[in-house]
């Protein structure tokens, strides 16, 4: 067979003819061009001269175990859905030893295709995406490029040969081509959204490095971060049992504080609204963000007394104001019994606040059981409050959802509004989510107005509400 090296029948022949047994497996090819394995004993017969009569071979067929070992190996280093490299594979070309950068891309919530179109439907996609990922990688970095499938709806990119600068700027034109792409499947036509962390640190740190690169791009709504030692979890940072610890005394000394975002009314230009956002005051005095320590909160089950704390400052701080004010839950949060009490407790007992309260829903795409938040939902509006869903428009957004969640703001992504003024495409996304809105009775709130250009463009679609840096950074309730 042609998948046999000549190398193995020219080392068979001389085995045998020097008058010794040879041994192996050996692909051999059928009459109609197929092929079979089978593990081989050959041996000559000899006179008693010494001279050679003929060969005699023992063998047996071995073709399914051969198959199945192939097969193992194969899934071991290939992803079976799209065909790239896995995660697995990925780990063992670090391995290697050569020099490469890696970046990591994730489609922005792809979850929501799942649970809209169902998984199937996503898979399809996910081939559809895949192959025409590696095309353009290929199309832009040439040889220098190995693509993968390092987990879900994520892809990694190996590349090497290349300066950083001009890295830099190929995977910036990929990421520019994958986002204008149009996605066509059973007659949708969809766009995708993407986060990319990069990393050209060395083999052994390069994975952990692009992975936490790629979290901050989502954290920081960009399109892609570059790891760099300033942007990491520094040595303050990295031990997260002295964070528990850090979290546990930051909770008994009170030093949880509230950080409040305004929500300016784009016809007035008043501050009509407030984000509460929650900071740790560290031992030092220094303001932590929640990026360092939610995640710790979570695994130390100190999370759900951090959103009590949030609840009850929120109350306090807004109790002898007129504005109406936000509180960030997650779908987690909502479902947790003893939070929708405690919620359902507060709103009770503050009863002449509960029409000024609204609550934030972050993460929305990963709810699973829409009739118990449905429940949820329908006892906030029992008294008064009101539903904003957070980060409407990244990614996939099906507006069948807001309905179901009966919402009363939508907050509209800031990697839309970022770009309305520059690209036609955020434009007529965040057009079209307007529209929709106003149909359904829903106000918009535009998210991340960071210049005057941006805030006009917004005014000019008929945006109700603006939230950025234009106007304010978080800050202290007191500091307005």
């Amino acid at each position: 067979h042609k998948d046999m090296p000549s190398s193995v029948f020219e080392e068979l022949w001389n085995t045998i003819k020097s008058g010794n047994s040879w041994s192996g497996v050996v692909k051999n090819r059928t009459k109609d061009d197929g092929y079979y394995w089978v593990d081989a004993v050959i041996s000559p017969v000899v006179k008693p001269d010494g001279s050679i009569i003929e060969y005699i071979s023992i063998r047996r067929d071995v073709t399914e175990l051969m198959e199945s070992k192939e097969q193992l190996e194969f899934s071991a280093n290939y992803d079976l859905l799209t065909n790239l490299g896995s995660r697995n594979r990925l780990h063992r070309d670090l391995e290697q030893g050569r020099d490469h950068y890696l970046a990591i891309i994730n489609i922005d919530r792809f979850s929501q295709i799942n649970d809209f179109y169902g998984h199937d439907f996503g898979d399809r996609l996910l081939k559809i995406f895949s192959h025409k990922l590696e095309n353009k990688a290929k199309d832009i970095f040439g040889d220098n490029v190995r693509v993968y499938r390092s987990g879900g709806d994520e892809f990694a990119l190996l590349i090497y040969n290349l300066n950083k600068d001009n890295c830099i700027d190929n995977i910036k034109q990929l990421l520019d081509e994958i986002a204008k792409t149009s996605y066509i499947l059973d007659d949708k036509n969809l766009h995708l959204n993407f986060s990319c962390g990069i990393s050209f640190e060395n083999n052994s740190n390069l994975l952990l490095s692009a992975d936490m690169a790629l979290r901050l791009s989502k954290i920081e709504k960009k399109e892609f971060v570059v790891y760099t030692k300033e942007n990491s979890l520094n040595e303050k940072y990295k031990n997260n049992i002295e964070w528990a610890k850090k979290l546990k005394s930051a909770i008994k000394d009170d030093r949880i504080v509230l950080f409040f975002q305004p929500i300016v009314n784009n016809q007035t230009l008043k501050y009509d609204k407030f984000e509460a956002l929650i900071r740790m005051i560290d031992d030092d005095g220094s303001v932590v963000s929640p990026f360092f320590f939610l995640d710790i909160a979570k695994q130390t089950k100190q999370y759900l007394e951090l959103t009590k704390i949030v609840i009850n400052k929120s109350f306090e701080a807004f109790k002898d104001k007129n504005e109406e004010f936000s509180i960030n839950l997650t779908i987690e949060d909502i479902t947790n019994e003893e939070i929708s009490k405690f919620i359902y407790e507060k709103l009770d007992k503050n009863s002449s606040l509960a029409s000024r309260v609204v609550l934030e829903i972050v993460e929305s795409e990963s709810i699973s059981d829409y009739k118990y938040v449905n429940e949820f939902i329908n006892k906030i509006k029992s008294y008064g409050s009101k539903i904003a869903i957070d980060d409407f428009g990244s990614g996939y957004s099906n507006f069948e959802y807001l309905i179901k969640l009966q919402a009363d703001y939508i907050k509209i992504d800031g990697s839309l509004v970022k770009n309305i003024a520059k690209s036609r495409e955020s434009f007529v996304v965040v057009s079209t989510i307007v529209s929709f809105a106003k149909e359904m009775n829903i106000k918009t709130i535009a998210e991340f107005i960071e210049n005057e250009e941006i805030l006009e463009v917004t005014k000019e679609i008929g945006i109700d509400y603006s939230q950025g840096y234009y106007f304010s950074p978080p800050k202290r309730l007191e500091e307005f």
